[in-house]
């Protein structure tokens, strides 16, 4: 089995491993294949004086056990709401560019400041993103996928620009329980769209349309307008989210979103189990990267997952 490398990523003068994640990406380079290992990579600490910069992830072997994981801690994962106090990364596009084989990147805000990519771009024959519990907010493209990139996308949300979600050329893209909102298009398939495959994504309110082309397999989504493609889909819903801003799905929707997705938590691509803040999914999950979860008496919510689990196991094999 695999020796897991745990390295923190922390501001300057806060103790942590590094003080970029370029600067654990460039840091921690190997071959992880050869030397049995994969690394997680955690930031923590308070973000709220100064964005991070963009990443270039390249330059590493990986395989599908020996991975490069990089991911916000309880306090700085996106919750639903964007928010300054916590870690987000800002700057011109790609502000995330994954060129190399098996690299996660969970619970990260990214804002694009300026230029004409995506977001978070997975390409090239290496490339292979997986991008879960993401805020993408844009000002062309969001998630891009193109040439022969391979991407895992789930329980992202992303908005603004052109283009949220944008999969393109001799792409395999599996995009499940994702949200889109006000973009001009929602979800993009720009060729024959025979790779991708659409589940449990929503979208809402995207000026050109919610879903634009063709898809391989497509099923349980849901849209404002007609657009939405695939079984068991929702069309021209009229749906309510907490705010402009906030991206859980309010008490008072009444569109079928709710328990309108497909059961994914056993699904041989791409499984989902639990939402954006790590809320457990039913078995007749809501549609989007939100779980709605009504408050409990006293108007409590549940704990959410993440935020229980102890990080004590993950620490076994500190190194540095």
């Amino acid at each position: 089995m695999a020796t897991e490398v745990f390295v923190t990523i922390r501001p300057s003068g806060d103790g942590g491993d590094y003080t970029s994640m370029s600067a654990a990406e460039a840091g921690e380079q190997q071959n992880f294949v050869t030397a049995d290992e994969y690394l997680v990579a955690e930031v923590q600490g308070d973000w709220s004086s100064a964005a991070d910069g963009p990443v270039l992830f390249t330059g590493s072997t990986l395989d599908a056990t020996r991975y490069m994981e990089f991911r916000a801690d309880a306090s700085n994962r996106f919750n639903g709401e964007y928010s300054t106090s916590r870690y987000r990364i800002d700057g011109a596009s790609p502000c995330l560019h994954v060129r190399q084989g098996h690299t996660y990147l969970i619970g990260l805000q990214v804002t694009q400041s300026s230029g004409s990519d995506g977001v978070i771009v997975v390409r090239d024959s290496d490339g292979i993103g997986h991008v879960h519990d993401c805020y993408v907010s844009n000002t062309n493209q969001g998630i891009l996928v193109r040439f022969s990139g391979t991407a895992y996308v789930k329980n992202t949300t992303a908005v603004g620009g052109a283009f949220a979600f944008r999969f393109r050329d001799d792409t395999l893209v599996f995009c499940h329980s994702c949200t889109a909102r006000d973009s001009g298009v929602g979800f993009d398939s720009v060729n024959a769209g025979t790779n991708y495959t659409l589940r449990n994504c929503l979208a809402d309110g995207n000026s050109t349309a919610d879903f634009q082309g063709s898809w391989g397999a497509a099923n349980n989504n849901a849209s404002s307008d007609s657009s939405a493609p695939g079984t068991g889909s929702i069309t021209d819903a009229t749906i309510v989210f907490v705010s402009s801003t906030d991206m859980h799905i309010d008490a008072s929707d009444a569109s079928g979103i709710k328990t309108g997705g497909a059961n994914l938590s056993a699904d041989s691509d791409l499984p989902v189990t639990t939402d954006f803040e790590g809320d457990s999914r039913s078995a007749t999950p809501t549609i989007g990267a939100d779980e709605f979860v009504a408050a409990a008496a006293g108007g409590a919510l549940p704990i959410p997952a993440f935020a229980r689990r102890s990080r004590l196991s993950r620490n076994s094999n500190l190194r540095r």
